[in-house]
């Protein structure tokens, strides 16, 4: 009975030292956050970023052009249909990105090392068919003036 009392007595202090080194040593771990934003015409997406992280927007088309409204807060790189953005203050502002889908406004709000998104695909939820005015213009004129002949024509049948 003494020779396992001071069994635990020996093994009891050396697990809890493990335990307290382990926890001690080991950082939070940070899961990959990834989202997916759809953008409408006069919408702004929000995209959370930390210093030294880099976060990836991913777009259906290349971005062509990128407008930030903070230069010197951003370190920004095209990757082909993608850019990296990796904040360089605690001001990282906002971005305008260009791409042939159209404009995108994307407002960079800081987070710390363990809340930040590594990466915002960003898409549009305006119509994917083009719109040709004067066709499609002509079409609902048309079909206004079908509708109103027969609501005349109706209208005629009824008073008889």
């Amino acid at each position: 009975m003494k020779d396992i009392k001071r069994f635990f007595f020996i093994l009891y202090p050396s697990i809890i030292l493990s335990l307290m080194l382990f926890v001690s040593v080991t950082e939070k771990s940070h899961a990959g956050v990834m989202r997916k934003v759809e953008l409408s015409p006069g919408k702004s997406a929000i995209v959370r970023v930390a210093l030294k992280r880099v976060t990836i927007l991913p777009f259906l088309s290349r971005p062509e052009k990128v407008v930030p409204g903070s230069p010197e807060s951003l370190e920004i790189n095209f990757l082909g249909k993608d850019l990296s953005i990796r904040p360089l203050s605690h001001e990282p502002g906002n971005l305008i990105i260009y791409t042939k889908a159209g404009r995108y406004v994307v407002l960079l709000h800081m987070a710390d090392k363990y809340n930040y998104d590594d990466v915002v695909e960003i898409t549009s939820s305006h119509s994917k068919r083009r719109i040709n005015l004067l066709h499609d213009t002509y079409k609902n004129e048309r079909r206004t003036d079908e509708n109103n002949n027969r609501k005349i024509q109706m209208d005629r049948q009824t008073r008889s």
